[in-house]
């Protein structure tokens, strides 16, 4: 009982955080948070992961972190880049 206490007690001190399976308009993806602590300032950060589509070689990631931007409002449509922004996206 006290090895898997201790056990539990060091996973707890290594958790970073925590993601939930979402149902997208374009299949699954993640969303949750990561705990991360600059300087001694502990702070979370909400990410999504999505599935890399554009992989196309083995050491490519399988999955892509990105930092979730906060909606103004849900019932709004989101808007498409343009070409200047597209061109800063990198393909994956």
């Amino acid at each position: 009982m006290l090895e898997e206490q201790e056990t539990k007690s060091e996973w707890s001190k290594r958790e970073m955080g925590a993601f939930w399976t979402k149902d997208g308009p374009k299949g699954k993806y993640l969303t949750g948070n990561i705990e991360v602590d600059e300087l001694g300032i502990k702070k979370k950060i909400r990410v999504v992961v999505f599935a890399n589509k554009h992989k196309n070689h083995d050491r490519a990631p399988d999955y892509v972190i990105y930092k979730s931007e906060p909606q103004e409002n849900s019932n709004k449509k989101p808007e498409v880049a343009s070409d200047q922004e597209k061109e800063q996206i990198p393909e994956i």
